[in-house]
C-alpha cells in the first residue's frame, strides 16, 4: 500500500511539476502585476510587501528626477 502512495506523489513536495515557462513569465511580469501582488501580500507578508513597495517608490522617484537629454537646435 505504501508503494502505491509513493507513485501518486509529486517528485518534490515543495515544487510540483508545472508547465510554466518561467522565462516568459519574468519577461511579462510588469510593475502593475508586482503592485497587485504586493497588495495581496499586505495581509500575510507585510514586511515583504513594504520592502517591494519602497523599492517601487524609489525607482519611480529616480525616473522622475532623471533629466532628459537636451535637444539640439534643428539645422535647416
Amino acid at each position: 500500500m505504501a508503494k502505491d502512495l509513493d507513485q501518486n506523489q509529486p517528485t518534490s513536495l515543495t515544487m510540483p511539476k508545472t508547465s510554466i515557462n518561467y522565462k516568459e513569465f519574468e519577461e511579462n511580469y510588469s510593475r502593475e502585476l508586482l503592485l497587485m501582488d504586493c497588495l495581496d501580500w499586505l495581509k500575510d507578508r507585510p514586511y515583504d510587501a513594504k520592502e517591494i513597495l519602497d523599492h517601487l517608490e524609489y525607482c519611480s522617484n529616480i525616473e522622475k528626477t532623471v533629466e532628459a537629454p537636451h535637444q539640439m537646435d534643428q539645422v535647416l
